[in-house]
């Protein structure tokens, strides 16, 4: 629940007692990868410490450190301000780390998911993948919300997909 001396994030001692590191090889050896939440703003929407914009860089630089795969990240406990820098500044982070390390981005989802406040031109550069919606709960009544979200909206999303193109 607090970061360390140097300012890092750390794991939680009782579900990760050897750390993310050995978490990792125990995946890679398996031929797996290892995925990891984070968050763009104060804390994760479940209330551990989140990156803020002056995390950015230490925060990507310990998901490589630690030899994470994948990184989701939230937007719980940002504003639109933080999230518009934030996203972006952590691909650039990420990517400077030299550790291939897949970005999922939810930020879409925090707009609203549709242009012309979700500019699927930026975010082909910069997300891996990304989500446009809100979360999924355990409930077949969520999987048809979203269902008809996407079949409402798809003539809105599908042009938008293909503005963008991975160069």
């Amino acid at each position: 629940m607090d970061r360390d001396e140097k300012g890092r994030l750390q794991p939680d001692p009782k579900r990760f007692q050897d750390g993310i590191p050995k978490l990792a090889r125990y995946m890679h050896d398996r031929g797996l990868k290892l995925g990891i939440y984070g968050d763009m703003g104060t804390h994760t929407c479940g209330g551990y410490p989140g990156t803020p914009l002056d995390k950015i860089k230490i925060d990507a630089q310990t998901f490589a450190d630690w030899e994470v795969d994948m990184l989701k990240f939230d937007g719980c406990y940002s504003n639109a301000t933080e999230q518009e820098q934030g996203y972006p500044l952590m691909s650039n982070a990420l990517n400077a780390t030299g550790r291939p390390i897949g970005y999922s981005c939810s930020w879409p989802a925090y707009q609203g998911g549709l242009p012309p406040k979700v500019n699927y031109t930026q975010l082909g550069k910069i997300c891996n993948l990304w989500r446009n919606y809100g979360d999924i709960e355990d409930s077949w009544d969520s999987v048809l919300n979203i269902i008809d979200w996407f079949f409402e909206n798809q003539d809105t999303l599908i042009p938008a997909a293909w503005t963008w193109k991975v160069e």
